[in-house]
């Protein structure tokens, strides 16, 4: 509409200057007509100020108008008399409402703004972005306690102050998570660091994301402690209680009344006999207790890790092939599938296999019995970490159980030693990865294993 009326206004101005012009033309050489040429002439020249001043100040007021948005100059007023015509009052108030929502628009941009940053700042959490030329963007409060830092301190500072902390966050790969320790005077922190890319406006930024976990570390290794020592006390007394009380009673055959030794003449064919059955029921437990230390000895002395690149495909065809009896003798359908073949992780070989086979292992115990048992191992690639995944289809595991099954010698089996899945987490442990159990009583069991991308 407001585009209609201006060119409307332009043409008619237009045509009536040439309508002047040819005016002028023809009664130019006739001198009787001279006042009026002059009249015409002088009509002319306001005609050309007229339309010179109707375009440049529309211009004037658009350019006006497009300065305010650009420079957000939210005080600036366009009067409807400032154009002449009534045409342009409606380009004046449509100036205004633009202005007006740019405003409302930028009030509210910068009350987000304002409540973000007041978020940013209250978080517990440690936050420092970083731009391209590694300067520090935004820190917020928790990050300049975490590190023990003025406000205002740059990245280079930093290097300086804290450089256990900046170079452990420069040598890392982006989009990853680590844990790393801090000491600051005789404070020792344990930082959990989480780094992010992102990119705005065409711009890498870091965002470093870290906070001290000690606290929970120190709680879960006292919980840790406490399920280990109550096994380990439950294993050992349910041992040594027997062997007691049978000693008791070996004391008690061989001894008298006054404590004396009994003469061997003395011992009857049933002493004997219940002597014998003590010794071996002694013999057994000491056993028993023998290979429960030796399976404890097996979870502190993991080996270190020797690490190499190993073809996903490779190493799951290899177990594959090892427990292949084992599927046959069960008949049990096993499935393997590898999405793709140039897939790799760096680990340790022997390791990684043994985890595999303990986790085959127990989907077999799992299966016994079961109609239709099939077991898949499956190895793909998602958000920059390599998932192994093994299912099978056998009798599952409870729900009040999940969380128990990677305490040290805890089992859901009544002959399993329950160090098999707790040692199976330490390794991955060692290859910083992990392992997460998923399971539905009856149904299925998934384990997932995740290592960091090659």
């Amino acid at each position: 509409m407001v585009y209609k009326q201006f060119s409307a206004g332009v043409i008619i101005r237009i045509s009536l200057l040439l309508a002047n012009m040819l005016c002028l033309a023809y009664i130019f050489a006739r001198t009787d007509l001279f006042f009026t040429q002059l009249i015409l002439l002088f009509a002319l020249i306001y005609q050309i100020y007229n339309l010179i001043r109707f375009v440049t100040q529309t211009n004037r007021e658009l350019s006006k108008f497009l300065l305010a948005i650009q420079h957000r100059d939210y005080s600036v007023t366009f009067d409807n008399h400032t154009l002449s015509g009534q045409n342009f009052r409606e380009l004046n108030g449509v100036f205004r409402e633009i202005v007006q929502s740019y405003q409302q628009v930028d009030a509210k941009r910068e009350s987000q703004y304002q409540f973000f940053k007041r978020m940013f700042q209250q978080v517990n959490v440690g936050i420092i972005s970083l731009d391209s030329k590694q300067e520090i963007v935004l820190m917020n409060k928790a990050a300049h306690e975490l590190l023990q830092v003025p406000e205002g301190i740059s990245w280079q500072v930093l290097q300086t102050k804290r450089p256990s902390f900046t170079t452990v966050v420069e040598s890392e790969a982006r989009n990853s998570s680590y844990l790393t320790e801090l000491r600051l005077e005789e404070e020792l922190k344990q930082l959990s660091i989480r780094i992010d890319t992102v990119v705005l406006l065409g711009e890498s930024m870091r965002i470093l994301i870290f906070q001290d976990i000690k606290n929970e570390i120190e709680q879960k290794e006292t919980e840790a402690w406490y399920k280990l020592i109550r096994i380990l006390t439950h294993e050992i007394m349910n041992s040594l209680t027997p062997v007691v009380s049978l000693t008791e009673t070996m004391l008690m055959i061989l001894g008298q009344e006054k404590g004396t030794p009994e003469e061997m003449a003395t011992l009857t064919k049933e002493n004997i006999e219940d002597l014998r059955f003590s010794l071996q029921t002694i013999q057994k437990r000491s056993t028993g207790l023998l290979h429960f230390l030796n399976d404890y000895r097996k979870l502190t002395r993991i080996p270190v890790p020797q690490v190499e690149s190993i073809n996903v495909a490779g190493i799951v065809a290899d177990v594959a092939a090892l427990m292949q009896g084992e599927f046959a003798k069960q008949q049990v359908n096993f499935h393997s599938e590898v999405k793709l073949d140039q897939l790799t992780i760096v680990a340790d070989p022997k390791l990684i296999s043994q985890v595999l086979i303990n986790l085959l292992t127990n989907s077999l115990q799992a299966l016994e019995s079961v109609e239709n048992a099939a077991i898949s191992l499956q190895a793909h690639l998602k958000e920059q970490q390599v998932l192994i995944e093994l299912k099978d289809n056998g009798k599952g595991i409870d729900a009040d159980k999940l969380d128990k099954i990677f305490i040290p010698f805890y089992s859901t089996k009544p002959e399993g030693s329950g160090i098999g899945l707790s040692l199976c987490r330490q390794i991955m442990g060692l290859h910083n990865g992990s392992i997460k159990v998923y399971s539905s009583k009856g149904i299925y069991t998934r384990v997932v294993l995740s290592f960091p991308l090659a």
